[in-house]
């Protein structure tokens, strides 16, 4: 080794001090090339990449995280805790790599050490659908409703998938457009392909049925409501729908595209079943469903040797009745019931037990059928309020389609009886007769209503046949006195029963009610007359009787010089003076062969226009059985015998109408002395009404004499009072100081109340 100098020596020397002065603070000394540890930088934040991504279930992506020092250096070699915030849309491993598991959205973020990242969303979407299912298959809506579609969506393995987004369409949004929700709405009546769509695959067509619109509403109940029960509906192809009533007894169930006339049912406590049907020919419309609608379309089925059960069974074998036909048996029942409901404020003249809506509250309708208890077996009604009771049995004779209701009706004082029936027109001749009279009658009520206060009677002439004869009456005379009944008034015409049809099906007997409108309030008066078919309209052909003769059961009531009263038949014949010679009468064990008492002539005065008038003058014969001991029973057939001035006799029978025993007077009668009456001046008289029917009308008018009335040649003259309301309780009437040309010398003032069933008061003040 080369010897070294001095300073060479010290050179080594302070060369050594600083390398081990190096050393010691950790650096490597650059003369020798030793090591020593560099501290790490300080990570002050962490990004995640990408950002957003968006990948499908069951794929996957890579994330990758970046470190940096608060200068913004890259910090490398750290290693990174992952997180997803929704491990059930995608989970993360240590490495960054996400998994997709099922849609939606999950925040990823990656932490190095107490440092955590910003989060990154991670959009999951499905995988694309292999197929596309939409429901509800084939639905049916009608006009103005809607449709709620629900789509479902499955992957090629048949799993359903969620999260999808449809896009919805109608091939023909003139019958119903859909929404972005799959909400259908109905538009018009036809058919449309709904179909939802969704990565490029399209359901299969869904076909929507669009309808037209109808609902039929209802209640259904016996008193109570019938809650929480299926109703159904059937139409006349058999096709059916239902719904559910509520607490209250109402219900409502889709008709639309539904063929009428409907027939419902519904089952009732105890076991029972409510049936009704259509009362018109509209798919909306009202149909109840209670023990009245059960006895109507009861009575229809077994008019023809069937039952309601077998018909809706299968209603195209059976079908349902028309409205008219329909019509004509709900009058028999509303007869029948109408005491019950004018006393809970119904008028009968209005009211339709099916089409007419109620509530199931206790009042109205609800309080009648209460009080009613129906045996459809036995065909048994009791209506009673625990005062007043009315017991009726229906009667249904198939061998002639007959339906009839007998009733009697008593307050434990008085009683009255009634029979009401009409033929079920369930045959075709009588159905088309039942048509055409129906068409006829409302044909003329709409030429009353054109012509008003301006009515004549060649404006009603279209509808009556040249030789009709009514009561004794030819056309000409008949159709003034129409025009002076139905000028100016509001009326209707139902018709009420098919009496009889001829064999030849030309002929039909039918009764009709005229209802007029006074007051607030209507009164009613039964008309029965013959229509004949002539080039296929039904033309009014009358009675073809001789003169206007009725067999009235009545309970008499006599004030003033001829004072007393009681249950009475009289029998009042009028013709055309000069037609006919004399009139006897047999039957009902009171009479064999007995002549009426010719009672001079009657003078009835009609106006044909509004500026003519006519009199008529016909020749007045009367009998009367004077108070009974016993009660003729309602439908007691009287032979009347007429002989007419030319020809044979001509014999008719009678039947008596219904009877009552209840009694009313007038309250204010004064004086009967002719001398206190004010002729020429108005009168008014005041009465109570009857409790134990029901009241079709009441007519206050009179009857004055040029002599006393048992004189065989005395001249009556006829005054009709203004029409009075049922619930009329007072009237005036103005006598005329003349009749014949001569002083009146006496007068009877009748005051009548006649029932619905054809119960009858008469009340006849003699003032002499």
């Amino acid at each position: 080794m080369t010897a070294l100098n001095f300073r060479s020596r010290v050179n080594l020397f302070l060369a050594c001090a600083m390398a081990a002065a190096l050393a010691a603070c950790g650096g490597t000394s650059p003369s020798t090339g030793g090591s020593s540890t560099t501290p790490p930088p300080t990570v002050s934040s962490v990004s995640v990449a990408p950002a957003s991504p968006s990948i499908t279930v069951g794929g996957s992506q890579q994330f990758t995280a970046t470190a940096k020092d608060a200068s913004g250096n890259t910090v490398t070699g750290q290693t990174f805790t992952w997180s997803s915030s929704a491990p059930s849309v995608a989970t993360v491993d240590a490495s960054g790599k996400a998994t997709a598991v099922a849609a939606g959205t999950t925040q990823i973020t990656a932490a190095d050490g107490s440092v955590t990242s910003a989060a990154v969303t991670l959009t999951v979407t499905p995988p694309p659908p292999a197929s596309i299912t939409v429901t509800p298959a084939s639905p049916t809506v009608q006009v103005g409703a809607t449709q709620q579609f629900t789509a479902t969506a499955k992957d090629a393995s048949g799993n359903t998938l969620t999260g999808l987004t449809f896009t919805w369409a109608s091939s023909a949004t003139a019958v119903a457009t859909v929404d972005a929700s799959g909400k259908a709405t109905a538009v018009a009546a036809g058919t449309t392909q709904i179909t939802a769509a969704s990565g490029g695959v399209t359901s299969a067509v869904d076909t929507l049925t669009v309808i037209p619109a109808g609902t039929v509403t209802g209640t259904a109940a016996s008193g109570s409501p019938v809650a929480a029960a299926t109703v159904t509906l059937k139409d006349a192809a058999g096709v059916t729908r239902t719904g559910t009533t509520a607490a209250d007894g109402t219900f409502s169930v889709a008709s639309g595209g539904l063929t009428p006339p409907f027939l419902l049912s519904v089952a009732a406590s105890g076991g029972k079943t409510f049936y009704s049907v259509s009362a018109d020919g509209n798919a909306t419309t009202t149909i109840n469903l209670d023990p009245l609608t059960d006895l109507i379309i009861r009575a229809w089925y077994q008019a023809q040797s069937s039952t309601v059960d077998a018909a809706f069974a299968n209603p195209s074998a059976l079908p349902a009745p028309t409205p008219a036909q329909v019509q004509l048996l709900s009058h028999v029942f509303v007869q029948t019931m109408s005491l019950w409901l004018e006393n809970n404020g119904l008028d009968p003249t209005k009211f339709d037990p099916i089409a007419t809506p109620f509530a199931a509250n206790g009042s109205g309708l609800d309080k009648v059928l209460d009080e009613t208890t129906v045996n459809t077996a036995t065909g048994a009604i009791q209506v009673t309020d625990g005062t007043t009771t009315q017991n009726s049995t229906v009667t249904v004779t198939a061998a002639t389609n007959a339906v009839s209701v007998t009733s009697s009706t008593s307050d434990g004082t008085h009683t009255s009886v009634a029979t009401v029936s009409t033929i079920a027109p369930t045959q075709a001749p009588e159905a088309a007769a039942l048509t055409g009279v129906n068409a006829t009658l409302a044909a003329m009520l709409q030429v009353v209503t054109a012509k008003g206060a301006q009515l004549a009677d060649t404006d009603l002439a279209p509808f009556v046949a040249s030789d009709l004869i009514q009561d004794g009456q030819n056309a000409t005379q008949w159709l003034g006195n129409m025009a002076t009944t139905l000028r100016g008034v509001n009326a209707a015409m139902p018709v009420t029963a098919v009496n009889s049809l001829s064999p030849d099906g030309t002929v039909a007997d039918i009764s009709f009610e005229f209802i007029q409108n006074v007051a607030g309030s209507t009164n009613s008066q039964d008309v029965e007359m013959q229509f004949k078919n002539v080039g296929g309209t039904w033309l009014m052909e009358g009675n073809r009787r001789l003169g206007n003769f009725k067999v009235q059961s009545e309970m008499r009531v006599q004030q003033g010089a001829q004072a007393g009263s009681g249950p009475d038949i009289n029998v009042d014949f009028q013709a055309p003076q000069g037609t006919v010679t004399g009139v006897t009468l047999s039957g009902g064990g009171i009479w064999s062969s007995a002549a009426l008492q010719n009672q001079g002539t009657v003078i009835d005065t009609y106006a044909p226009t509004p500026t003519t008038t006519v009199d008529l003058t016909s020749d007045h014969w009367y009998i009367e059985s004077n108070t009974l001991q016993t009660l003729v029973p309602a439908g007691t057939q009287f032979t009347v015998v007429t002989t007419p001035v030319s020809g044979s006799p001509v014999s008719t029978v009678v039947a008596s109408n219904t009877f009552t025993t209840e009694s009313v007077s007038f309250t204010n009668l004064g004086s009967t002395n002719i001398g206190a009456l004010s002729l020429g001046q108005p009168v008014n008289y005041t009465w109570t009404l009857p409790k134990t029917f029901a009241l079709a009308r009441i007519k206050l008018n009179a009857q004055v004499f040029n002599s006393p009335q048992t004189n065989q040649n005395s001249v009556a003259c006829s005054v009709k009072g203004a029409a009075l309301p049922i619930t009329a309780t007072s009237g005036s009437i103005t006598l005329p100081t003349t009749c014949g040309g001569q002083p009146v010398v006496q007068a009877d003032i009748n005051l009548i109340f006649i029932g619905v069933n054809g119960e009858q008061i008469t009340v006849i003040a003699f003032y002499q």
